[in-house]
Parts: structure tokens; sequence; C-alpha cells
């Protein structure tokens, strides 16, 4: 069992590296950085006209801005939307591993490509701009006072937007870490949705219809939380936004502890379903290797 445990690891782990090199991450990656360049210019370009640097503690206000947040989740999206789709060259390692063993696999890839990708857009204010960073354990003095009442148009239109709520509340040590930790759980559980429903046509159409309800419904949700408050509960997706759930708790009685929680709850249910939902009663799901040996004889030369 072991062994076959290492082995479906080792799966996900070369599925992670050849996503890496694919020709699709690449440019979704690059489109990626083109546009948090765009969004974080206005920063840097303020915190230069005062000979200051900022912080790199952007993450949290990434998530709070709608239009930016968005966009990094349908780019998510469109990097997880081939979970579970078999391809030609898979076929051979897939048909020497049980059904449990493989769908641990895939469930590993899923968590390293969006930790991969969270990890990419955290850091990116450093790729971008590092002769501007300051190193600093505090907020600094720019994000300082880009979360006061600071107009809207002094950062350009296409800016990321700072909120007072978070630097009040939260060091930035913690409102990065809890975002990053929040983002990669709804992520994960995005790519878990995304496999069962590829698991089921066999296609990426089910599974990524799903995930993009979901991303869509946090937008919708972000309009008015106190109006959707009780919506709030099924967008999972908007826990990750500081702002909003700090905002939310007298009427949705939402907190930052239950949402963790959720989340972890959420992403291990899913992911224990996913890994045994052969054996449950009154599903029925062609067996993996069934599809895949149907696969191979029909291909092979």
């Amino acid at each position: 069992m072991k062994n076959y445990l290492y082995r479906g690891l080792l799966y996900g782990w070369h599925n992670f590296r050849s996503w890496v090199i694919d020709l699709r991450t690449i440019c979704v990656f690059l489109c990626v950085m083109i546009f948090l360049y765009e969004n974080i210019l206005g920063v840097a370009t303020f915190a230069n006209s005062y000979n200051l640097g900022f912080t790199p503690w952007l993450l949290p206000f990434m998530a709070t801005t709608r239009i930016v947040d968005l966009v990094l989740w349908l780019a998510l999206l469109l990097l997880l939307c081939d979970l579970g789709v078999e391809k030609r060259f898979d076929i051979y390692v897939q048909l020497r591993l049980p059904v449990w063993a493989l769908r641990i696999g895939r469930l590993f890839a899923a968590f390293l490509r969006v930790s991969f990708f969270w990890a990419v857009v955290s850091a990116s204010p450093i790729f971008l701009f590092f002769r501007y960073i300051e190193w600093n354990s505090h907020w600094g003095k720019v994000i300082g006072t880009l979360a006061r009442d600071i107009p809207e148009n002094l950062l350009g239109t296409y800016s990321i937007r700072f909120s007072s709520m978070i630097v009040n509340r939260y060091s930035p040590t913690f409102a990065t870490l809890i975002c990053f930790f929040l983002s990669i759980l709804e992520g994960w559980i995005l790519g878990i949705i995304i496999l069962i429903g590829n698991d089921i046509y066999k296609k990426i159409f089910l599974g990524s219809s799903i995930a993009g309800f979901f991303v869509l419904l946090d937008f919708w949700v972000r309009t008015d939380p106190l109006a959707c408050s009780r919506w709030l509960r099924f967008s999972f997706i908007t826990f990750h936004n500081l702002r909003c759930i700090s905002s939310i708790p007298k009427i949705g009685y939402i907190t930052l502890e239950w949402a963790v929680g959720f989340c972890i709850i959420s992403a291990l249910a899913l992911a224990a379903f996913y890994i045994f939902q052969k054996f449950f009663s009154g599903v029925k799901y062609a067996s993996d290797k069934k599809f895949m040996q149907v696969i191979w004889e029909n291909t092979s030369p």
C-alpha cells in the first residue's frame, strides 16, 4: 500500500512538472504578470514620487479589489480546467496504479498547481518592482497612507485598492499568511470540484462550469456583502477577502475562524469523497482503469 501511495504521489509530482512547462501555463502566467504589473504600477509611482518604498504585503489588498481578484481566479480556473483529463503519454503509468492511488496523485497535483499559482501571485510585487520594495515587518508609510481616504483616481484607473480595515485590524504577516492559506484551500476545493466533474463525463466542461459558477458567485456577492450575506456561506471563494469577512459577522455570523474551519473541512471532505466515491452506493461512475484500458486498446498501434 505504501508503495502504491508513493507511486501515486510521484505521478502527481510528474503531472505538476509537465504542467509547469506547458505552453498554456506559461502564457497564462505571463498574462497574469502583465495584469498585476499594470495594477501595482500606480503604487510604485506614488511611492517613487515621495522617494519611498512600499512593503510587499499586497496580497490581502489584491483579494479586496474585485476586478483583480476576479481575473486571478479566472486565470487559476484556466490552469486547473484539465485536471483529471487523461493524456496519451500518462495512460501507461496510470494503468499500473490502483484507482485510489491515481486519485491521490491527481489531488496532489491539484494542490501543487494551486500553491504554485498563489505563491507566484504573492511574490509578484517583489519580482516586478524589486527596486521599490521596502523590507519591513510593518505595513509601511506608503500602504498606511493609501489605506486612508485617498481619492481613487490618485493611483490611476487600474490599481489595487487599499483598505483601512485590514491595516487597522491585522498585522501584515498575519493578513498575508491567512489570505495565502485561505486562497490555497479555496483553490484546492475548486480543483477537487473540477476533478469530480471531469471524472463523470471525462471532459472538462462540467467541472469547469461548476467551478466557474462559484467564481461568478463570489463576484456577485462582493457587489453588496451585507445585502448578499445569506449567500456568503455558499461563496467560499469570498472567505480570503479579509475586508468582506470582517464586515459580515453581525449579519452573517461568519468569522475568520469559521471561514478557516469551513475551508479545511470542505477540502478534506471533498478529497475523501473523490478518492472513495466508487464505494458509495447509488453513484455509478465509470472505473478509471476500464476507461483507460479502452483508450489504450483503441489508440495502440
